[in-house]
């Protein structure tokens, strides 16, 4: 597990909410506080007959009923704007079933997709700073810690590209 302090809040919550970068994350849930606390649990109700129309004709279908940051994004972003800056937005968003075996493959790691039970971001905002934890989850044992390190650099890496300035802690 590797955490990141974001310098560039400014530039990092535009990529977040206003930009497409984070687009195919899998939303594992979502806390944004300003007067009260709104809660995204990431299930997906197909049921629902008001889902994007543009999501629909896109034919995407969530992974395992759960929303991509893409399908979720604008209805979080809605809750924050304005003037007052939320008090506090907590997300747990988890790399794509399809991005996590591209992981692997290039990394060369004796993992098979069915290990690894998830690549997560866990994202905090409370204000004053912004912290980002890259972790990983497994279904089996391993002694070895490469796959924490793979994605911890990967998520490095990810936050350069945007050109987003962080210290790890």
């Amino acid at each position: 597990m590797q955490a990141f302090l974001i310098d560039a809040q400014k530039e990092f919550m535009s990529a977040l909410l206003a930009g497409t970068s984070f687009d195919s994350f899998i939303v594992c849930s979502v806390q944004v506080t300003t007067f009260t606390t709104f809660t995204v649990d990431g299930s997906w109700h197909p049921e629902f007959a008001g889902a994007s129309a543009e999501d629909q004709e896109a034919g995407e279908k969530p992974e395992s009923s759960s929303l991509t940051w893409r399908m979720v994004r604008p209805a979080i972003y809605s809750l924050i704007r304005g003037k007052t800056p939320p008090l506090q937005i907590k997300a747990v968003l988890r790399l794509s079933d399809e991005n996590t075996q591209k992981v692997l493959a290039q990394a060369g790691l004796p993992l098979s997709p069915q290990d690894v039970t998830g690549l997560y971001l866990n994202i905090l905002y409370d204000r004053e700073k912004i912290t980002l934890t890259a972790g990983t989850s497994l279904r089996v044992f391993t002694p070895d810690r490469t796959l924490d390190q793979v994605w911890g650099d990967l998520t490095g890496k990810f936050l350069s590209k945007l050109q987003i300035t962080y210290e790890k802690i």
